[in-house]
């Protein structure tokens, strides 16, 4: 396997880059990015303006913010990536990045390099690093055996829960393309040899999760994401059923993920978060309090979690398509990186089709909102999901 991997160190007064990779010389080169805090701050507004493009629907963005995202996607690239390190990432097999700075807020494969497209189109597999105190604290992650064509593998899908009112007692929207989204992907695992568990409405509540998860291989949750506070960056967390004669949902937070979950998770090799902002959080040193890292702390070797608000329909397809190339055989990073490049190349009629026949495709119309051929290759659609984890 010829793995890159860049790290990062983001700070006030300087920016730099780590390189490391087996057939370079020397094989670990640091390269200083920005030296004053001057330099610091244009690479600031420069990834917040690819963020404030990237994050806002392309229906609410006018042409000036979107070739505005696009020109400071390419410039970040340029500032960020040397020219000696962007010959060797593209010739890799995977990429490991372990972020810092703005880049925890955007995802490292959106950016565009000089010959045009996205990172993804040159990189196979994509996976971010958890941040050190992660590795620090979970030193010896539970071994996970690997799978054979015989073995029935367990899955947990959730969606469309039957939401009370949130914490700060205003009313959750109903999510019914999270519905659509966990039938269909229950139906494509259901024709290999997986056992598979599906939690919908009143079933999706955190009682019933945290019983059916013991001895999961895969757990996919699709649900609203809510982001911690500075004072209490653990209330990071996803949205669940309301239990019974409750009228608060249930959440599943970060602290009951860190302090009660990692037995529970000894088996899991994936959690997908396929809900909003599953990624943003609170900085803490060389960390971002996000639920994510909490599920690496208890064990998961990867999870898969957003950066923005993202759409239904969008993340239903992704997903599904992400399932179909990992049930083919590809890795967790390969197939999110086939699923991104297939959505930003598909037609409505393509989506329309992967997810259902009828009702799908009428939404997936509704929903294209430029007469393209490609409705969703803006970054907004494909680039929310990144992978944090270690490699297999």
């Amino acid at each position: 396997m010829n793995e890159c991997v860049l790290a990062y160190t983001w700070t006030t007064s300087s920016i730099s880059i780590l390189l490391s990779a087996p057939h370079t010389v020397p094989r670990v080169q640091l390269f200083t990015i920005a030296d004053d805090s001057s330099s610091v701050a244009n690479c600031n507004s420069i990834a917040q303006e690819v963020r404030n493009a990237y994050e806002t629907a392309p229906e609410e963005r006018d042409v000036t913010l979107h070739v505005a995202g696009q020109n400071a996607a390419q410039e970040l690239f340029t500032l960020i990536l040397p020219a000696k390190f962007w010959g060797v990432v593209k010739s890799a097999d995977r990429l490991v990045i372990s972020p810092d700075g703005p880049l925890h807020s955007i995802s490292f494969e959106s950016l565009v390099p000089p010959e045009g497209g996205y990172v993804v189109d040159f990189v196979p597999e994509i996976l971010y690093t958890p941040p050190g105190i992660i590795q620090y604290l979970h030193k010896e992650k539970p071994e996970v055996k690997s799978s054979s064509h015989e073995e029935v593998i367990k899955w947990v899908i959730l969606g469309d829960p039957d939401f009370g009112i949130s914490p700060t007692g205003t009313p959750l929207p109903s999510l019914p393309g999270t519905r659509l989204e966990a039938t269909r992907i229950a139906d494509l695992l259901s024709q290999s040899s997986n056992k598979v568990t599906l939690l919908l409405g009143k079933y999706a509540n955190l009682n019933q999760l945290e019983f059916e998860v013991h001895k999961a291989r895969y757990i996919h949750l699709g649900t609203h994401g809510l982001v911690g506070s500075p004072n209490n960056p653990f209330n990071a967390s996803v949205v669940l059923s309301k239990s019974k004669g409750a009228s608060k949902s249930d959440l599943l937070n970060l602290s009951t993920v860190i302090n009660d979950w990692p037995k529970r998770l000894a088996n899991c090799e994936l959690v997908v978060l396929a809900a909003c902002n599953t990624l943003l959080g609170n900085k803490w040193g060389d960390s971002v309090m996000s639920l994510p890292w909490g599920f690496l702390y208890a064990g998961v070797q990867s999870v898969v979690a957003s950066l923005w608000k993202v759409a239904d329909l969008q993340t239903a397809a992704l997903m599904m398509q992400f399932y179909i190339e990992v049930l083919k055989g590809s890795s967790h990073m390969e197939g999110l990186c086939f699923a991104k490049r297939w959505l930003r190349q598909a037609t409505a009629k393509d989506v329309g089709e992967l997810l259902s026949r009828h009702e799908s495709n009428r939404s997936v119309q509704s929903l294209t909102h430029r007469n393209v051929d490609t409705p969703f290759a803006d970054p907004y659609y494909w680039s929310p999901f990144v992978m944090f984890g270690w490699p297999s």
